[in-house]
C-alpha cells in the first residue's frame, strides 16, 4: 500500500476522489441542520480518542520489548516514524472536533446569520466531518500497516540471524585417545 503511492496517477485519482467526496458532502450538509451534525463531532472526538490510545498502548507494550535487544532498536524507531502521521491527524482531529461545537454554538448566541449563511455553515460542517473522517480511516490504515511492516521486519531479522547461525561451520569434536599406559605419578625422593 505504501508503494502505490508513491505512484502520481493513483495519487491524483485519490485527490480527485476525496475532493468529489468533500463537495457532494458539502451539498448534502446544506439540508442537515446543525443540531443533527453535532453527535457526528462526538462521533469524531471518541474516534479519534481511540486511536491515539491505541497508539500509546503499543508504544508502551512494544517499548519494552524492543529495548529488551538493543538491535530492535532501529526497527521501533522506523515503525514510530510510520504512525507520527496518523498520531498526528488524530490530535488534530481532537482539537478540531472540540473547537468547531464550541465556536458553533457561541456564534449562533452572539451572531444572528441569515439563513443562507447558515446553510452553507452546515454544508461546510458536513465537509469538514467527511474530512475528519477520512482521516480516521487514513490514521487506522497507517497504524495496521506499521504493525505489519514492524512484526515482518523483526521476524525477518530474527531469521536471517538464525540462519546465520545454522550456516556455520561447526568445529569438529575429536576423542581423546585412551592410552593404554596409565601414567603413574612420579615419586619425589
Amino acid at each position: 500500500m505504501l508503494n502505490l503511492m508513491r505512484n502520481k496517477k493513483l495519487k491524483w485519482m485519490l485527490l480527485v476522489f476525496i475532493l468529489i467526496l468533500l463537495i457532494l458532502s458539502f451539498f448534502i450538509g446544506k439540508k442537515i441542520p446543525w443540531q443533527q451534525q453535532v453527535f457526528m463531532y462526538d462521533a469524531l472526538r471518541q474516534t479519534s480518542i481511540l486511536i491515539f490510545g491505541l497508539i500509546g498502548a503499543w508504544f508502551a507494550v512494544l517499548l519494552p520489548f524492543v529495548l529488551e535487544k538493543g538491535d530492535r532498536l532501529k526497527h521501533f524507531f522506523s515503525f514510530s516514524r510510520k504512525l507520527f502521521p496518523a498520531l498526528s491527524s488524530a490530535i488534530y482531529l481532537l482539537v478540531i472536533t472540540l473547537f468547531i461545537p464550541f465556536l458553533a454554538n457561541i456564534s449562533q448566541n452572539i451572531f444572528t446569520f441569515r439563513e443562507s449563511t447558515i446553510i452553507v455553515f452546515n454544508g461546510l460542517s458536513l465537509s469538514i466531518v467527511t474530512l475528519g473522517l477520512l482521516l480516521l480511516c487514513w490514521g487506522l490504515v497507517m497504524i495496521l500497516l506499521s504493525f505489519d511492516i514492524l512484526k515482518k521486519d523483526i521476524e525477518l531479522k530474527e531469521a536471517g540471524a538464525k540462519l546465520e547461525i545454522e550456516s556455520r561451520p561447526h568445529p569438529k569434536i575429536i576423542p581423546q585417545e585412551k592410552s593404554a599406559k596409565k601414567s603413574k605419578p612420579k615419586s619425589r625422593s
